[in-house]
């Protein structure tokens, strides 16, 4: 199995492709993470093999139990060269795959409104598609129109 092929899977089962905005202002952020319980190696691979960037963190006590968190991360052009090598090995994420590589990447100082409302209207098709996701209705098509 290739690297590529196992960290779809990883993404698939554990982790998250999305696009961070901050609230009131025009700025939207390309990201794919994982966080998983300590002791596993994943995250630590993820960082080996593809770059970004990788941390462990004390959680404290919850519903999961308490204990340290890896958390591997990648932002940007990054994350889409990253989303781009992992693409045909993925399924459950794939529509969120081909959003993000779509997703306008610009210096917020060399960013202009067409590439904004592009952010803007991936960003919200994306929340659309995790709704659904969350209720059970994803039928495995994106209409990104």
């Amino acid at each position: 199995m290739s690297s590529e092929a196992y960290a779809a899977g990883i993404i698939d089962g554990e982790g998250a492709i999305g696009i961070g905005h901050k609230s009131g202002s025009n700025s939207y952020h390309l990201l794919v993470q994982v966080s998983m319980k300590m002791p596993t190696q994943v995250p630590k691979w993820l960082f080996d093999n593809f770059g970004g960037h990788y941390g462990e963190y004390a959680q404290s006590k919850n519903a999961w139990g308490e204990g340290t968190i890896a958390k591997w991360s990648i932002h940007g052009s990054e994350a889409q060269e990253f989303i781009g090598l992992i693409v045909p090995h993925l399924l459950d994420k794939l529509d969120k795959a081909k959003m993000a590589i779509v997703f306008p990447i610009a210096s917020s100082s060399h960013k202009g409104i067409a590439e904004t409302d592009m952010q803007q209207h991936i960003y919200e098709e994306m929340r659309k598609l995790q709704s659904k996701i969350g209720k059970g209705e994803h039928n495995g098509k994106t209409k990104l129109g």
